[in-house]
Order: structure tokens, then C-alpha cells, then sequence
């Protein structure tokens, strides 16, 4: 079952096993320009986590739009 629910990035991790060292910034700075342009990550683009111990949320799919989400504050 699929559902949206807000968190705070405060909340968000990144997934240990990540397996890009260098993110492009080039697509951070264009993701960026997207949330600035639709006051937000459209829920289509939204992240997909799991729930680990502490109230926090570990990313499965999203690193990058969750990298602009931040450098926007959202």
C-alpha cells in the first residue's frame, strides 16, 4: 500500500548502502528550480523511505531530490 505522509527532513537518513559517492549537481540545481517553480516536490516525485528505530526514516528511492529538498528547506 502506497501512501503519502509528510516528515520532516530532520527525520530522513540516507540509506547506508548507497552506492553514489559524488551526486550530480548539475541535476540537484535542476530538481532544485522544479520545487521552486511547484512550491514543493510533486507527489509524484515524492521519496520513498521505511521506517527505522527512533521516529526516523531511512530513503530507499530519492537521494537526490531529498539532497535539493534540503538545500531548498523544504
Amino acid at each position: 500500500m502506497n501512501t503519502i505522509t509528510f516528515i520532516a527532513t530532520a527525520n530522513i537518513v540516507p540509506n547506508s548502502g548507497y552506492s553514489r559517492a559524488v551526486m550530480d549537481l548539475e541535476l540537484i540545481e535542476f530538481i532544485r528550480n522544479s520545487i521552486r517553480q511547484n512550491n514543493g516536490l510533486k507527489p509524484e516525485y515524492a521519496l520513498k523511505v521505511r521506517q527505522i528505530p527512533n521516529n526516523s526514516f531511512e530513503i530507499i528511492d530519492g537521494h537526490i531530490r531529498f539532497e535539493a529538498a534540503k538545500q531548498e528547506n523544504i
